[in-house]
């Protein structure tokens, strides 16, 4: 475990919901994939970001074919993850110019943040990034945030990272 104690946990929880963003804008914003009742609040502050300039593109996870992701052990077919396309139409109703929302694969099988984050992180690191606005659901923030530093840590230390939760 990253935290030696439940205060540790608490105290990280605590700095990374109360991370600012930098005066200087990020080389790129990454929505964090969510279910369909949690997504709003992620596209909405992405939306956000995106008219306030702090990065020229969105970037979202998703299948290749932009489709929803429906886990394999789901037996009513429960959709977990809307898909590319739909948070695509979403940002799009937002003003958000549709070349300026750049997919980014997810890994084939079985998705979670872990994988997410990972796929991610490759596509920073082949582009360069040097900075990076992570958006998630406010209760999914701190997953979120230390999967990517923990492969930042791994991989890309020079990578900076800034925390946002939606609105």
């Amino acid at each position: 475990m990253w935290c030696d104690s439940q205060l540790d946990l608490l105290r990280v929880f605590t700095i990374v919901l109360a991370d600012n963003l930098p005066r200087e804008n990020t080389d790129a914003i990454y929505l964090v994939g969510n279910t369909p009742d949690m997504e709003e609040s992620i596209i909405a502050r992405g939306a956000l970001l995106y008219h306030e300039r702090r990065a020229r593109e969105l970037y979202v996870g998703g299948y290749p074919d932009g489709g929803p992701y429906i886990p394999p052990q789901s037996a009513d077919k429960v959709v977990a993850y809307s898909g590319f396309d739909a948070w695509k139409r979403q940002l799009e109703t937002r003003g958000v110019s549709s070349k300026d929302i750049v997919n980014i694969p997810y890994p084939s099988g079985i998705v979670h943040t872990g994988a997410e984050v990972e796929s991610m992180m490759a596509f920073a690191k082949k582009e360069g990034w040097r900075s990076l606005t992570l958006v998630a659901w406010p209760a999914h923030l701190l997953r979120a945030f230390t999967n990517t530093i923990t492969f930042v840590i791994r991989s890309y230390p020079e990578l900076k990272v800034y925390a946002v939760q939606g609105v």
